[in-house]
């Protein structure tokens, strides 16, 4: 959004969390690779809070339970205070929640000193929130959900997001915000640019898998329980022995990795599927790879899907919200949430049956979604 802004209309500040970037290479490396006409306000310090204050915060922030009227009005005060701190007097046209996550930030920037406040919504949110697994749940979305009185427009990155979103989260709804969608916009130069860099020169290890003859698949995701790499590496076990020369690559870190890794090693598939890590310029393999495969559980609007549209990547998905949003009406190729139906998928694709694609994803998708961000977001022409 920000490598497409229209800089002769817009001023952008953007607030961070400078304790936390500090600290993160990766964090920083993506501030570095910010436009330098953006403007940086950096948060350092917490919440100031009295011993009233401290209890009803703490169940805000965790999403504890549901906040009286008092305590809602005491939640404002607090956060009315907080941007004194930060921001002083500035006053905003626009203020910007674009995270949706977390209740310090949603709660910073629904009581900013802004004309109009908008939060994003970029995935099934009551889904996270309800998850029974305790490892893929997440309960301080519950704080979210009670900030969205505030905001004077709710965006979600798909309309399938935003009507699963609006069936579930309705209650949370003041009566006159109007929820509408915003598709994520694509920096197509950037992209496009990154993807000729040689492979060698960002992963060197990967650089050697796509040397060989082979098919290739690709998926690149945080290695987070809702991504369900589970799931995939179970699909490419089904068809890897018909298919001896087809490799599986998967770019991304968290908290799974050793159980994935352990899953590879069971399955007998160690040399064929590979764990690559976080890569910070992951686009020359997956302009190289054969095929993009998202598994997921659900999802906002992948990003890696318009990414691998825009370089030509076939692609296959699980028939969830967010996936179907990005491959419908033929861009894509939409399969079942089990391993046997994406294992179905992967063998065929494998066997040729999913041709690289020649209309790619450019720069009139991002002109559409800049024009939607400028006038739903911000309420102009």
């Amino acid at each position: 959004m920000i490598a497409n802004l229209d800089y002769d209309r817009f001023d952008p500040y953007i607030l961070l969390d400078a304790p936390l970037m500090g600290t993160d290479e990766a964090r920083m490396a993506q501030f570095r690779d910010f436009d330098p006409r953006c403007n940086w306000i950096l948060r350092v310090g917490d919440l100031l809070l009295t011993e009233k204050e401290r209890p009803v915060y703490h169940r805000f922030r965790t999403g504890a339970d549901r906040l009286s009227e008092e305590d809602l009005a005491l939640i404002a005060k607090i956060f009315a205070r907080e941007n004194r701190r930060i921001l002083g007097e500035a006053r905003f046209d626009l203020a910007i929640e674009f995270g949706g996550y977390a209740p310090y930030w949603t709660g910073l920037i629904a009581n900013a000193n802004a004309t109009r406040k908008v939060c994003y919504q970029h995935n099934h949110l009551w889904a996270e929130y309800t998850n029974a697994d305790a490892a893929r749940n997440q309960k301080q979305l519950f704080g979210v959900f009670q900030t969205y009185r505030w905001f004077d427009r709710i965006v979600a990155v798909s309309e399938e997001t935003r009507q699963v979103n609006a069936d579930h989260l309705a209650e949370f709804y003041p009566p006159d915000l109007t929820t509408r969608t915003v598709r994520n916009t694509l920096d197509v130069r950037r992209v496009t640019g990154l993807s000729r860099t040689a492979i060698a020169e960002t992963h060197p290890t990967a650089a050697a898998l796509f040397a060989e003859p082979g098919f290739r698949f690709i998926t690149l995701a945080r290695l987070s329980p809702e991504k369900r790499h589970d799931r995939l590496i179970e699909a490419f076990a089904r068809i890897a022995a018909d298919h001896p020369q087809a490799q599986l690559l998967i770019c991304g870190t968290g908290p799974l990795e050793e159980t994935l890794r352990a899953q590879i090693e069971t399955l007998g598939l160690v040399g064929r599927v590979h764990l690559l890590g976080l890569v910070a310029n992951p686009y020359p393999m997956l302009a190289a790879a054969d095929c993009c495969v998202m598994s997921s559980d659900y999802e906002g609007q992948p990003m890696v899907l318009l990414e691998a549209l825009c370089l030509g990547t076939p692609c296959i998905g699980t028939d969830i919200p967010g996936i179907r949003a990005v491959l419908k009406d033929g861009q894509g190729q939409i399969i079942a949430p089990d391993p046997q139906a994406l294992a179905e998928a992967m063998a065929a694709a494998a066997a040729g049956g999913l041709p690289r694609r020649t209309d790619r994803l450019g720069e009139a998708y991002a002109a559409e979604t800049m024009d939607e961000f400028y006038h739903i977001v911000c309420g102009l022409d």
